[in-house]
């Protein structure tokens, strides 16, 4: 049990610290940065893999809605099937699947600029 406590603490230290961008250049994790290309000219802030589900952010100076149509685009072009969509002012969300992988894109404004959090998880 104590050995679990470690490797969380460990995981938590290497996203928080040596993951930031103050530190590192990040990169999306896992089959994250194979299957989901980033917005052009966006920064990736972090990238975690915990089990099936991985999770990148990105961030960028663009309008939150010409995010998601980046995304929108890009991954029906990548042969992605859209579940869902739903848009809201500065607020925009994706749902696609593929084969046996999820995947949803959340777009949002914060401090200015868009960021999208991107997981990607399999049935």
């Amino acid at each position: 049990m104590k050995r679990i406590g470690w490797l969380m603490a460990a995981a938590c230290f290497v996203f928080l610290f040596v993951g930031s961008p103050a530190w590192a250049q990040v990169e999306l994790a896992g089959d994250l940065k194979e299957m989901v290309p980033v917005y052009p000219g966006a920064k990736v802030t972090s990238s975690l893999v915990m089990g099936e589900a991985q999770n990148g952010v990105i961030e960028t100076g663009d309008p939150t809605a010409d995010v998601a149509s980046f995304y929108e685009s890009a991954m029906k072009e990548k042969g992605w099937k859209m579940e869902m969509k739903m848009d809201q002012e500065e607020a925009h969300m994706l749902a696609f699947s593929k084969d046996e992988y999820k995947l949803v894109v959340s777009v949002h404004s914060e401090d200015g600029k868009a960021q999208a959090a991107l997981v990607l998880s399999k049935e």
